[in-house]
């Protein structure tokens, strides 16, 4: 089966809410009905027309696919930053000690110059101790120089591969995207439970466009 898209995904939510909402209103302006009344058929013409079997295929694919667009990064950045084990670990830890005056001589340096070179030069098995060490170090400072040596390595590492800056590219916009998705759904959570809850505010994540906002992620599947 073709997986959707948010495009598609969210095309469906858009649909599924008009007809939640024409029924909502024929429901809430019959004179004949308590409120309660209005609420019990509200919900029983929901259960007649699938709109939570609906609503729960259209929520599962868009957090699915925004969510795995975050995991596909992380696991991009973890083929980088992984620490081997046994001997492998051994001998890498070896050789940072030998190294050790090179790398606090760059994180001392200060700029952003050194700590590029010494990422962008690293050879894969090195890296992770590396980039362990300059976290502990960034860790150490605290405050806005841990947050600008830890943008630092974040652009080293997206220079170094292309495939992870690609992914974490995407993830950023996924991660922007899932608010969005989030209040739209918690909406259309309450429309499906109760007749009587308003349309969301002009200016509310949950009246936004996933896809108008943030176009980037219009083609990410479940």
């Amino acid at each position: 089966m073709t997986k959707k898209t948010i495009t598609t995904l969210e095309a469906d939510m858009t649909r599924l809410e008009a007809d939640i909402r024409a029924t909502a209103h024929m429901v809430t302006t019959d004179g004949d009905l308590t409120p309660e009344g209005r609420v019990n058929r509200h919900r029983n013409w929901g259960k007649d027309r699938k709109w939570n079997e609906q609503f729960d295929q259209i929520a599962t694919g868009i957090t699915s696919a925004l969510e795995g667009a975050q995991a596909k990064a992380d696991a991009a950045r973890a083929t980088m930053t992984t620490l081997p084990t046994g001997d492998a670990a051994l001998a890498q830890e070896m050789r940072m000690n030998r190294r050790m005056k090179r790398i606090e001589a760059a994180l001392n340096a200060g700029g952003t110059g050194p700590l590029l070179d010494l990422i962008a030069t690293a050879d894969d098995a090195e890296l992770p101790f590396l980039l362990e060490h300059i976290n502990d170090h960034h860790e150490a400072i605290g405050g806005d120089r841990a947050n600008a040596g830890a943008q630092i390595v974040e652009t080293a590492l997206r220079d170094r591969n292309p495939d992870y800056a690609a992914a974490a590219k995407t993830a950023g916009a996924a991660g922007a995207a899932l608010s969005i998705a989030r209040e739209k759904l918690s909406y259309m959570r309450g429309l499906l439970d109760d007749p009587h809850t308003p349309p969301p505010g002009e200016w509310s994540h949950a009246a936004m466009s996933i896809t108008g906002v943030v176009p980037a992620v219009a083609d990410l599947a479940a």
